[in-house]
């Protein structure tokens, strides 16, 4: 369905698109494009018996749509969730990335 979303996409010439993740990020098969801005909202705990269990684990696996020289947009408040915030904030840091 991806790659049909894609086609879809290229076929109309669109310069921008907002692409829902479906499952996680760094697994997902949207992960191939690369987007210079990726926005995670916030890390709960769905799909925790798939990508779980605990927040942190789901964190890193959000975290795998930032690319090197992509921008990561987030809903996740350092004041109030500091370790997940420090689990993106080092994962942008790794691939090159700005948060």
């Amino acid at each position: 369905l991806t790659a049909a979303g894609m086609k879809a996409l290229s076929k109309q010439q669109v310069d921008y698109a907002v692409v829902e993740v479906g499952m996680g990020g760094h697994k997902d098969s949207t992960n191939v494009l690369q987007a210079p801005f990726c926005v995670i909202t916030n890390v709960y705990l769905e799909h925790a018996d798939i990508i779980g269990p605990l927040r942190e684990d789901i964190a890193r696996e959000k975290a795998g749509i930032v690319h090197s020289g992509s921008t990561l947009v987030t809903g996740v408040s350092q004041q109030r969730d500091r370790a997940i915030h420090q689990i993106l904030q080092d994962h942008c840091q790794q691939v090159g990335a700005k948060k």
